[in-house]
């Protein structure tokens, strides 16, 4: 590769760098680039610019052009000409790529071209020895010099005898797990006990129809069993998902569901225990109080992790992942749950690409740490009067291509004017490459965000008598829906 080519590979890549500061791609060129300048790049101010970012990163400040240029020109005054600001605009305004997959692709190729270049200049240096007369080469001192090149340029591939695998199987305890939903029906279409570690699970959905129910039902009854949820929770304010969760957290799982005069059993709804929280005016019983204040103590017991940042990196997710599966027992069940993926994307004329690489992203990280992923997608409000299916996930294809099951969720029956039932939702399951799919019904209480199973009788009964079911949730809970 010609010098200026590789130079202007270089200037695209902080091009790319420069021009989304905002969006965390430095710490995902860090990764790739390995915290390396001094091997990815050759130009010395471009080696500079890349080593400054790093230098921000890691004290923890959050980067940009004038905080950079300050930097350069106290640390690298002697590099430029001029004000180092003028030359990181002259770079942030030149044509980037703005994709992660093309990044990636120009990250290696400079990698590669550097390391063809050492490579090359190593046998340069080999072949000048033995033709200089002044130099005493040994044959033996050439093939051991040849050697080490060659096992330089080694690739290293991770590959198993096939008896060796089966062993690790045979002996491990555990050698698949699953997370289970507390829905049989549900738990059979995921691959017969719920979700299991290594896939990639996508729930979609129109909005207001029930994602975040889902999510946040799923979070407790993780909770429930032991296991430990990493919670990406991009678009609620926290008050609202502290409300939520507590909400949920304090429903009696025990108590058989009933309905009477169209209210539910179901517990405290996340909209009264919201305005508790807030300090509100709110009119509560004094058990309603005691149960919001048990979930208060009990809010305050979970060490688990929650992320609010829409903008974090892949390789800021990764990384979450890795330390909490390196700070906690080995055989602890770690579940990711992520809502939602079309919230994460950076930029929004490349979103279809974006979304390929996310659920790409998403998909290897189930099977290399072997956790389950709980991965919430848009559904397109085109056709609303229709019945929604999987293929049209909101950005991309590949959301269906990608995931071993898609569940798609659905409110038939509140779409009916003359008879409108809220409480029952249809999950789709026919997508699934782990078992046989389905399609069922469901009770759901928005005011707790619990999702419960019902038998044929009490679904018969509840789409039977729609009479008082506008006021059906937990008390004001269908208005916070």
């Amino acid at each position: 590769m010609a010098l200026n080519l590789l130079e202007s590979t270089e200037k695209s890549v902080l091009s790319a760098c420069l021009n989304n500061l905002d969006k965390g791609w430095h710490g995902h060129i860090s990764r790739v680039g390995g915290n390396s300048p001094e091997t990815l790049f050759g130009d010395p101010k471009n080696k500079a610019t890349f080593k400054i970012i790093n230098d921000i990163l890691i004290k923890g400040n959050i980067p940009s052009i004038p905080i950079i240029a300050d930097e350069l020109d106290r640390k690298y005054d002697a590099l430029f000409d001029s004000d180092p600001e003028d030359f990181l605009y002259d770079i942030s305004l030149s044509i980037g790529m703005q994709n992660l997959d093309h990044l990636d692709s120009a990250l290696e190729e400079l990698k590669k071209a550097r390391e063809n270049r050492r490579l090359l200049k190593s046998i340069q240096l080999v072949s000048e020895d033995m033709q200089d007369t002044d130099v005493d080469v040994e044959p033996e001192d050439v093939i051991e010099r040849l050697n080490e090149i060659i096992k330089e340029t080694e690739v290293s591939v991770s590959v198993e005898k096939f008896q060796d695998i089966a062993k690790q199987v045979f002996e491990s305890t555990t050698p698949m797990w699953s997370q289970s939903t507390g829905i049989s029906k549900l738990d059979k279409v995921l691959g017969g006990n719920g979700f299991e570690a290594g896939t990639l699970n996508v729930v979609a959905a129109r909005p207001k129809v029930g994602k975040t129910i889902f999510f946040n039902d799923m979070i407790i009854r993780i909770i429930q069993d032991g296991n430990i949820p990493i919670v990406m929770n991009l678009e609620t304010q926290k008050v609202e998902f502290i409300a939520k969760t507590i909400s949920r957290a304090i429903v009696d799982d025990t108590i058989p569901l009933e309905v009477e005069d169209g209210k539910s059993n179901m517990g405290i709804s996340w909209g009264k225990i919201k305005a508790y929280l807030s300090g509100q005016e709110v009119l509560l019983t004094r058990k309603e109080q005691d149960a919001i204040e048990r979930g208060k103590e009990w809010a305050l017991e979970q060490d688990w992790r929650v992320a609010f940042d829409s903008y974090m990196s892949m390789q800021d997710i990764e990384s979450l992942i890795a330390q909490e599966k390196a700070n906690r027992p080995e055989d602890t069940k770690i579940i990711l749950l992520v809502d939602y993926v079309q919230i994460q994307v950076q930029d929004k004329l490349h979103s279809r690409e974006e979304i390929e690489a996310l659920t790409r992203f998403y998909k290897r990280l189930a099977i290399h740490y072997n956790i389950p992923v709980i991965l919430l997608s848009q559904i397109g409000r085109q056709g609303e009067d229709g019945k929604p299916s999987a293929h049209q996930t909101k950005g991309s294809g590949s959301i269906e291509q990608d995931a071993d099951v898609v569940l798609v969720l659905d409110r038939p029956y509140s779409r009916d004017e003359n008879n409108p039932v809220d409480c029952i939702m249809q999950i789709n399951g026919t997508v699934s490459r782990l078992a046989p799919g389905d399609e069922f019904n469901i009770f759901v209480d928005s005011g707790t965000q619990l999702l419960h199973e019902i038998t044929a009788e009490q679904e018969a009964a509840l789409l039977g008598s729609a009479e008082g079911f506008d006021d059906y949730m937990s008390d004001d809970g269908k208005d916070f829906f």
